[in-house]
């Protein structure tokens, strides 16, 4: 996302407060609902078991309330959503040494549920530019026994709430940006990872482990270094933003080219992909146009190919207003940028007070094409 400290990096994802939107739907929502809802609803899924996800924000304009919340979540279910997100940082997740928040992630596993979505958790020991790992632990090397052990007991506190539901785990988000702007810590990174990555196996051996890193780092100047972090993985976790220099989208056709490349990194593993996202503002030489282009490309990218992503996730379902994309700006720590922010405020497939964009109608046309609602 920024272009000062990662100047090579032209794709992103973005801090918990922003892609966890989706936890906020499921908070508000769990409110709402009746206790009588049970888990597991809806019609079984075909012999097709993809997994189609968005992050479900409500439209911002004017400011939500408890039932936008609710209403964005009915949307998407409608257009064959059966798949939720859950991240967060390690340092929200453990606030003191040994006491631990994990109430937000229970409302939104316990909403789920109700719905009979299939959940996606990730726990984010670095996200993207920062190490975000309790304050006691912040100068503690990754691969030393009481980082390991300090994770090997917050582990114990979430794996039980994760029940059958949670299919896909990811240690740590976009973690490529971090370890190569931090050289040095890739090796007792690989070490971390695969401990906590054995310890998951032993405790939860249901549950695919993965770690999160950027298509453009894998496929690029972090190649290696992420081929070897996921040498052990269950599977590999991409956000795909496809951008060129000044946060220019590349062509929307681009996903017939990339996927390949995705599975063509990831050997005989499968492929997840986190985030999905393409800008429609003409600021940076993109439209409305090439993002519903975007996204019929991307349905048919992924029908091509065939069961080897089995779980994608669209980021967003409305617009950022220019606020919102000013904290994620400051956030990165650079300047603000008119680009960069023209980039992160029109992802969503609608605009932030829920007027239409051609990219929804082609996310609804593309899912319902691809098997999905089921």
């Amino acid at each position: 996302m920024k272009r000062s400290a990662h100047n090579s990096r032209r794709q992103t994802g973005f801090p918990a407060a922003a892609r966890n939107v989706l936890a906020a739907v499921l908070m508000a929502a769990s409110a709402g609902c009746s206790s009588n809802s049970a888990p597991g609803g809806g019609p079984p899924p075909p012999a097709d078991n993809r997994v189609l996800g968005i992050a479900a924000n409500p439209r911002e304009v004017p400011p939500p309330v408890p039932q936008d919340y609710l209403d964005a979540a009915a949307l998407v279910r409608g257009a064959g959503v059966r798949g939720t997100i859950q991240t967060d940082t390690w340092s929200v997740l453990e606030p003191a040494p040994g006491q631990y928040a994990l109430q937000d992630l229970q409302n939104g596993l316990n909403f789920a549920a109700s719905q009979g979505l299939q959940a996606y958790v990730g726990i984010q020991v670095i996200n993207t530019v920062p190490k975000t790992v309790p304050s006691d632990l912040m100068g503690v090397n990754w691969n030393d026994p009481q980082m390991e052990s300090r994770f090997h007991a917050l582990l114990d506190a979430i794996l039980p709430l994760l029940g059958n539901q949670v299919t896909y785990l990811s240690i740590g988000n976009e973690v490529d940006v971090y370890l190569t702007a931090h050289p040095a810590e890739w090796t007792s990174y690989e070490g971390f990872y695969e401990d906590a990555l054995a310890y998951i196996h032993q405790k939860s051996p249901g549950i695919r482990v993965g770690v999160t890193t950027t298509f453009t780092g894998a496929s690029g100047a972090a190649r290696a270094n992420v081929a070897l972090l996921n040498s052990r993985s269950d599977l590999w976790i991409f956000t795909y933003y496809p951008l060129g220099a000044g946060f220019v989208p590349n062509s929307p056709q681009s996903p017939l080219t990339d996927f390949p490349t995705m599975l063509t990194l990831a050997g005989t593993k499968d492929v997840a992909l986190q985030e999905v996202g393409y800008p429609s503002s003409t600021a940076i030489s993109s439209s409305e146009a090439n993002q519903a282009s975007f996204v019929t490309a991307f349905f048919q990218a992924w029908q091509n190919t065939g069961q080897r992503i089995p779980f994608l996730s669209f980021f967003l379902l409305h617009d950022l207003t220019p606020s919102i994309c000013s904290q994620l700006n400051a956030y990165y720590g650079v300047p603000p940028d008119p680009a960069f922010q023209a980039y992160l405020c029109t992802l969503g497939l609608r605009h932030d007070d829920d007027t239409l964009k051609p990219a929804w109608a082609a996310f609804v046309n593309a899912a319902a094409a691809n098997g999905f609602p089921h």
